[in-house]
């Protein structure tokens, strides 16, 4: 772990968040979880608001200190020689994942050269490389994590940065996809 994930975060690196649904302030607590997947420190509250009933995070980290918790240990930002001896079992995971990400698109989306692709929260950009390979698309991803030294972003035109204020144009992309990436957003209603 390095020195800035070292320690659990102050009060001062968290925001208070109205309901993303209904705007709403009035909450209540609901639970308080852990960062269990990468053992980052920290106690993160969850509430649920009291106009409508969303679960949501409240406080949060703010924009400027949650990259900690996205480093090159995070799960979707990983490198494949990463693993080990459990390489061979990662390789296949993720070709299995991005397989049947590519067959459910498949069913609504004809693709083929000249398709324009943009997956939003790309990640490794593994899923864009897939379909780059099997059907010749035109690329793009999005994420606030810049990966591109990865041998996936090979012809993938990428977008560092929070996905609404990326100068993209609209009704441009024939397929956009968010991949587990709606509930790591700080806006969702304004990316939708």
């Amino acid at each position: 772990m390095n020195s800035v994930t070292s320690h659990a975060p102050t009060a001062d690196k968290f925001e208070a968040v109205a309901c993303y649904n209904c705007g709403a302030t009035a909450s209540t607590d609901l639970l308080i979880g852990q960062d269990d997947l990468s053992g980052k420190p920290g106690d993160f509250q969850f509430v649920t608001c009291d106009q409508c009933g969303l679960a949501y995070q409240s406080p949060r980290l703010t924009v400027e200190n949650i990259s900690p918790y996205y480093d090159e240990e995070y799960i979707a930002h990983r490198k494949e020689t990463n693993w080990g001896i459990l390489t061979w079992f990662y390789e296949r995971a993720m070709g299995k994942h991005d397989r049947e990400k590519d067959k459910l698109v498949s069913r609504y989306v004809d693709m083929g050269a000249g398709t324009e692709v943009l997956d939003v929260g790309c990640g490794s950009g593994s899923f864009l490389q897939r379909l780059r390979q099997q059907y010749q698309v035109n690329a793009s991803g999005v994420d606030f994590k810049n990966l591109t030294h990865l041998p996936f972003f090979d012809g993938v035109s990428f977008h560092e940065g929070l996905y609404y204020e990326q100068p993209l144009e609209d009704n441009f992309y024939d397929l956009v996809t968010m991949w587990h990436f709606l509930e790591h957003d700080y806006d969702p209603v304004r990316t939708l």
